[in-house]
């Protein structure tokens, strides 16, 4: 065997057993193969924006419906969008009164008045996860705007806030999804993030190591030919 066929029968036998470790990795739990998220979000000059194309009040629940778009021309990868503040705006403009995240109940409380509010679905095929804080993300100093308070919301870095997965997107995607959320009859303002995932660099090592062994398992087939 020469010298160079030596050289591709290597790394095809390389590539063979990177991409059987990439489909198992992919077979594992997705935080498993990208557990480190950065903030995607047009507010940090990210490429993702969302847009609030209705909302309403039915049946005891609030209804959003929603866009997300990736601006950018470059994929994201398992991109999240987090439910990191609520208001009550009911009183607006006297008053907004700023909900604290409470991790054990998993909703959004205020004592004065007595309100909660929690997320508890979105439309098919997106749901609604609990998203760790600890996985990277920043939270956000967000200040609801107003002439008479300046509220500021509760959230610990242990917390992990509500969250719809929305999956991949490709460059200049746009997703319609909507998020059902039970509460007290009071007008809500929901602020959220995008985050998208950070690829290890063991993933992308694999993946290098995969297309060296479909370079050389095609070279091979040419040879062939």
């Amino acid at each position: 065997m020469s010298y160079r066929k030596a050289v591709f029968a290597v790394c095809l036998r390389i590539g063979v057993a990177a991409l059987a470790s990439v489909v198992l990795v992919g077979a594992m739990s997705r935080s498993a193969v990208a557990d480190t998220f950065v903030n995607v979000d047009s507010s940090v000059s990210g490429p993702m924006q969302l847009s609030v194309l209705g909302s309403s009040y039915v049946g005891g629940q609030w209804v959003f419906d929603l866009q997300a778009v990736n601006t950018s021309a470059s994929p994201l990868t398992n991109v999240n969008w987090v439910q990191q503040f609520v208001w009550d705006e009911t009183g607006a403009p006297s008053s907004i009164a700023a909900l604290t995240w409470d991790n054990v109940g998993q909703d959004w409380i205020s004592d004065i008045p007595s309100d909660t509010f929690a997320l508890t679905s979105a439309s098919s095929p997106y749901a609604v996860s609990y998203f760790p804080m600890s996985s990277g993300i920043t939270l956000h100093s967000y200040a609801q705007s107003s002439p008479y308070v300046t509220p500021s919301a509760s959230v610990n870095s242990s917390d992990s806030l509500p969250a719809v997965g929305l999956g991949n997107f490709s460059g200049s995607e746009t997703k319609d999804f909507t998020i059902y959320c039970s509460a007290n009859d009071f007008t809500p303002a929901v602020t959220g993030y995008f985050v998208a995932a950070v690829p290890e660099p063991s993933t992308l090592a694999l993946f290098v190591a995969g297309g060296m062994g479909l370079v050389g398992y095609v070279w091979r087939r040419k040879r062939a030919t």
